[in-house]
């Protein structure tokens, strides 16, 4: 094989990694995510397509907000491009296991505990976790500690 000839690395949507380095390459892409985009969210679309057409039509902030709402299509597209749909599956469910300790943090440690305690610097650590430990009946954990939380509120 000649060390120079170029190795063809397929894509998803039928493009390869050349392509991706040619301009009708990139045309071709930006074709498949708008029909993704078209079909999944045709007021997206309708906006994108305007956004791109009259730039000055936006305003910083509803540029930004556009972003934002086109991330998850777009996060969706790129995985599927370059293949790493079960990748990203995997990772937003290690994320979502971890929702729990994020609702904890947000509505009991920064509205309340925070608020109750705003300077922690003279708990005696060890005997805090040892106490913490005795009342969820297990090590502590942020998982453990968020679940004991979750489920106190709910009681």
């Amino acid at each position: 094989m000649n060390a120079l000839a170029p190795i063809h690395t397929p894509l998803g949507f039928g493009t390869s990694l050349e392509q991706l380095a040619t301009r009708d390459g990139l045309i071709a892409l930006d074709r498949s995510f708008l029909a993704r985009l078209a079909a999944e969210a045709p007021e997206l679309h309708t906006a994108l397509l305007t956004a791109r057409a009259t730039p000055e039509s936006l305003d910083a902030k509803a540029e930004s907000e556009l972003l934002v709402l086109l991330g998850p299509v777009l996060d969706d597209f790129v995985a599927e491009l370059f293949g790493l749909d079960s990748e990203i599956a995997a990772i937003a469910a290690e994320t979502a296991a971890l929702d729990p300790v994020h609702a904890c943090k947000r509505l009991f440690v920064q509205r309340q505990a925070v608020k109750k305690h705003p300077d922690p610097s003279g708990f005696d650590g060890l005997v805090l976790r040892a106490a913490l430990e005795a009342l969820l009946g297990a090590p502590l954990t942020e998982l453990g500690f968020a679940q004991h939380v979750t489920a106190c509120d709910h009681a």
